[in-house]
């Protein structure tokens, strides 16, 4: 190996400091999270403390190994040696903040921090699994795997696949390099096992290999942090402390008293209503789960069906495990509660954020992504997709999702490519042997069989709504909302009111028929084509005129104009609602808002819903978004849908039970009693459902061990050949016209997310199909995105002045006048 020194970094760290570096920081994890070993141990049988100290040990030997790395970092130590020498610094004690202003400095210039390395063209970890190969030819896989993935180069794909085989090969004269037999064993034997072994054992496999491969990581990281940064610059692994105010004495709700009760099975549907204390149910659920003699888990991930909902829950656990004050690293507020979905960041920290790298927002962040925090909330979406293995972030995600007790609220909520997904997932965390807690207002007792749970679904009531007499009305079909001017005049009347539209083009003309007659009501709207930062001011806004506070104040006011976005993420309530009609569990979600805050009441409350028959303006039915294609029409021409079999159910017996009796009385009772009809059958999935579930079973077979070539969208909802939702292909429509150039694929989305709107492509392709005359609104242009010179174009849309309106959101998509507007 040489007689020059072995360097680790190019700050002149040696490699013998790195690597007890690196085992010191992941000792102390083991050490924090003692579980993670003893259940690696319960399900392989093996010794995750000595596979990782292994890897640990040896995971950067190949700096030492080849020469031509050895070399290329003396060159560059040599390089920050000078620089201090010319600025009267010391060479022989490795400074942190002076290597750190040496590399700030040929940022500004526009030059590489280590130009040697840069083009050494050789991977260390390369290098190390050489040297494993040579000297410790008995090294366990499980290793092996982690210190090739330890820098995300052990996957799929022809730019990866490239690297291995030319590495080393440089000025040698060969075509394949020394490296190129590693790879090909790596990729043989994820073959081999992918073809071989029943999924059970697959999923058991990766588990194996991902738990040695993302504490590696994490050690590596952190470690190298530190170096970097210090203690001042760490961001700790906090453990699961459990909700506040949780003792002998306390007068638990009846869920709360039941997801206590029933912890000790491995998998519980608990149907309780909306508002009911679930939230704080679910956290007594899992620190049974974990703070125990005997423990089955060590954090807790809760499962939301959209953004939205994963905010609002968010903030409602904080309130039961806040964070810990001067719990960080210099004395700062620590958050125990994390959270995961793609607008995560903007929504945690606005424009106030921190997204430079290293920072600690974007430790943070990372750390919620990969489930590591004591109580992560994401979105289903997130979890679905870890198991597909199509980024290296899957692995580190896998491996904290299979420590975790999961809890999935509103399972209801989804489309049947989702519960088919959710199925699998269910599937996977039997294998792993995860407890998981299924929670929702109007889950249908077919459910049972859908999620393979043995136990009668665990219902409970809810104190107090005996008092609050919910009636529903039928006010027949509707085609505009003069159809209904009789019932808007009670919440004109009244001054507050909450309205569901089922389509965004629906509520907007609710909006332009109420805004020259609410006086000086607030008038709100709120569905899906606002920016994020619209969306959260929004959400605040509703919550100062018709939340818990505001009832409670006296002063609730107001009158609000949703679409689905609004079902459950927002918490609100009003004694008048009127919504389209949609399938009972969906229905239910939205009563859930009517007369929310009433349960305590000492005396009887009244409240109204008041249903219609959504049609368009020829007459005919319209149900959207709840239509399928009607395979028995001529689709010569276009394409004909027709209601689902659930919404046009739940329509016909809103008429029969109105027909009875003018003012129907709903109850939690029977709301899941009419649930219960609507899928007594239960859920049967389509062929595309099917198809798309066996794709998704092959994308966790196929990448147990390399990361899958399969690119995902930034959602992280789709692949190539698979998706979470069955949804529309959605693109983001940026508000104004957008700079030309990006230094970086961050600063492009973080304006993307500050500045864009989710939007179909069909609407968007509608749009621009428009003659000049009459449009389009939206425009393509090209930006610029990376450093000068490596920079590569993309095509972005984006809305012209006019087109979007902070109060109604992207309504020129649904015909309305948006040269007339300038409201920006």
């Amino acid at each position: 190996m040489g007689t020059m020194p072995k360097y680790g970094k190019p700050s002149g760290l040696t490699l013998r400091q790195h690597t007890d570096n690196v085992k010191q920081q992941g000792a102390m994890l083991r050490k924090q999270f003692p579980f993670w070993t003893n259940k690696y141990k319960q399900l392989t049988g093996e010794d995750l403390d000595d596979f990782c100290t292994t890897a640990e040990e040896y995971h950067d030997y190949g700096k030492g190994f080849s020469d031509r790395w050895r070399e290329a970092c003396a060159k560059d130590v040599a390089l920050y040696h000078t620089w201090l020498r010319r600025h009267g610094f010391a060479t022989e004690q490795v400074d942190r903040e002076l290597h750190h202003r040496y590399e700030e400095e040929l940022r500004r210039a526009g030059k590489a921090t280590a130009p040697n390395l840069f083009c050494a063209g050789v991977r260390h970890e390369f290098s190390s699994l050489d040297f494993l190969a040579q000297h410790r030819p008995k090294t366990p896989g499980p290793v092996v795997a982690a210190i090739a993935a330890h820098h995300g180069k052990l996957a799929k794909g022809e730019y990866v696949e490239k690297r291995w085989r030319m590495d080393g090969t440089d000025g040698s004269g060969l075509e394949v390099g020394p490296y190129y037999k590693f790879y090909k064993q790596f990729r043989g034997s994820s073959n081999k096992a992918a073809e071989r072994e029943s999924f059970d054992k697959l999923v058991l496999r990766r588990y194996r290999y991902a738990a040695v491969r993302s504490l590696l990581q994490l050690a590596d990281t952190r470690a190298s942090r530190w170096e970097g940064m210090g203690d001042e610059g760490m961001v700790p692994l906090i453990p699961f402390t459990g909700p506040k105010g949780f003792g002998v004495d306390v007068n638990l709700r009846p869920v709360q008293d039941a997801a206590v009760k029933f912890a000790e099975a491995q998998r519980t549907i608990l149907r309780a209503p909306t508002g009911s204390g679930k939230t704080y149910a679910c956290l007594l659920w899992a620190e049974r789960q974990i703070l125990t003699q005997t423990p089955r888990a060590d954090r807790l991930v809760i499962a939301m069906p959209t953004r939205f909902t994963s905010n609002a829950l968010r903030e409602a656990v904080r309130e039961q495990i806040p964070d810990l004050i001067g719990g960080g690293t210099e004395g700062e507020d620590e958050p125990q509660v994390g959270l995961y979905h793609s607008s995560a960041f903007f929504n945690l920290y606005g424009d106030n954020g921190d997204d430079s790298w290293g920072s600690k927002e974007v430790e943070r962040q990372k750390l919620a992504r990969y489930l590591a925090t004591p109580v992560t909330v994401c979105t289903i979406d997130h979890l679905l997709a870890c198991l597909t293995g199509t980024r290296e972030q899957h692995f580190s995600t896998f491996f904290f999702l299979a420590n975790s007790c999961v809890v999935f609220d509103e399972t209801d909520f989804y489309d049947e490519f989702v519960q088919a997904n959710i199925q699998t997932l269910l599937d996977v965390l039997d294998i792993l042997k995860v407890p998981t807690l299924i929670m929702s207002a109007t889950v249908p007792n077919s459910a049972r069989s859908l999620y393979r749970v043995k136990d009668l679904i665990r219902e409970t009531a809810q104190p107090g709504s005996e008092n609050v007499r919910k009636k529903m009305r039928y006010l027949g079909t509707s085609a505009k909302p003069e159809d209904t001017a009789e019932f808007l005049k009670e919440m004109l009347t009244a001054g507050q009111g909450i309205i569901y539209a089922n389509t965004v083009a629906r509520a907007l003309s609710y909006y332009e028929f109420l805004e020259p007659l609410v006086g000086e009501t607030p008038l709100t709207i709120y569905h899906s084509r606002f920016t994020e930062p619209d969306k959260k001011r929004i959400e605040e806004e509703l919550e100062a005129n018709l939340g818990k506070k505001a009832h409670a104040d006296g002063r609730a006011s107001g009158i609000v104009i949703m679409t689905q976005i609004g079902e459950m993420s927002i918490n609100i309530s009003s004694k008048l609602m009127l919504t389209d009609c949609c399938p009972w569990d969906r229905l239910a979600q939205r009563i859930g808002r009517l007369a929310r805050f009433s349960v305590d009441n000492a005396s009887e409350v009244n409240a109204t819903v008041a249903v219609v028959e959504p049609i368009d303006d020829k007459g005919e039915a319209y149900a959207w978004p709840y239509v399928e294609v009607d395979t028995k029409s001529d689709t010569s021409k276009r394409t004909v849908y027709r209601p689902i079999a659930a919404y046009a159910k739940t329509l016909a017996e809103i008429k029969v039970l109105i027909e009875k009796a003018d003012d129907y009385r709903l109850t939690p009772e029977n709301l899941v009693e009419h649930t219960n009809r609507l899928y007594q059958n239960g859920m049967k999935f389509s062929e595309a459902t099917i198809e798309n579930q066996l794709y998704y079973r092959e994308l966790i077979k196929d990448n147990w061990l390399l990361v899958g070539a399969a690119g995902n969208n930034d959602e992280d909802t789709k692949t190539n050949t698979w998706q979470s939702r069955n949804i529309s292909d959605q693109l983001t429509v940026l508000i104004q016209a957008p700079e030309s150039r990006f230094t970086n694929y961050n600063e492009f989305q973080k304006y993307a997310l500050a500045h864009g709107v989710s939007c179909p492509v069909y609407k968007i392709r509608s749009e621009l199909r428009k003659k000049d005359g009459e449009g389009p609104s939206i425009k393509l242009t090209t930006v610029l995105v990376g450093a000068k010179g490596r920079e590569k174009s993309a095509e972005v849309y984006y809305a012209c002045e006019g087109a979007y309106d902070k109060k109604m959101g992207l309504l020129s998509l649904y015909g309305y006048d948006w040269k007339a507007n300038h409201l920006l």
